[in-house]
């Protein structure tokens, strides 16, 4: 089982993200690694946030696992997208993307990933007042998976 646990909402540049962390046999991930997500983070994210596709809201992890770190983020567009990106640990503590034969996410990334994707059809795209980006970021998820 995996602790999967909201951190904060980590603001940078006009985005907001739900910022989260996954640990093997730990509560949270080591602070080391969030940072390291955090720095990631803004180096990737498009700017301006907050376009007529894009809505300047997404989540992001650091995961840290039995075997191995990673670290994604994502972010919603077009209504219906989730863009991810995936990141892998190296040696010295920092992030590199992915590589094409890399994996996309594990199980347990996989979980945060569908409450995310409820959270977003719930508070934006099956909101009977509308979309309501607040309340998707509001929704947060904190469980043992």
């Amino acid at each position: 089982a995996r602790a999967i646990r909201f951190l904060d909402l980590w603001q940078q540049g006009g985005w907001q993200l739900k910022l989260y962390g996954i640990a093997h046999a730990a509560e949270r991930p080591a602070p080391e690694l969030v940072r390291a997500l955090e720095r990631a983070a803004a180096a990737l994210l498009p700017q301006p946030p907050r376009t007529p596709s894009r809505y300047g809201v997404g989540f992001a992890c650091a995961h840290q696992g039995r075997t191995a770190s990673i670290a994604f983020v994502d972010w919603w567009a077009d209504e219906d997208e989730l863009h991810h990106i995936m990141f892998v640990a190296t040696p010295d503590g920092a992030l590199r993307r992915a590589r094409d034969n890399e994996l996309s996410a594990c199980v347990w990334d996989l979980a945060l990933i569908g409450f995310e994707r409820d959270a977003w059809c719930s508070a934006v795209l099956r909101n009977p007042a509308g979309p309501d980006p607040e309340a998707y970021l509001a929704a947060r998820m904190n469980a043992d998976v």
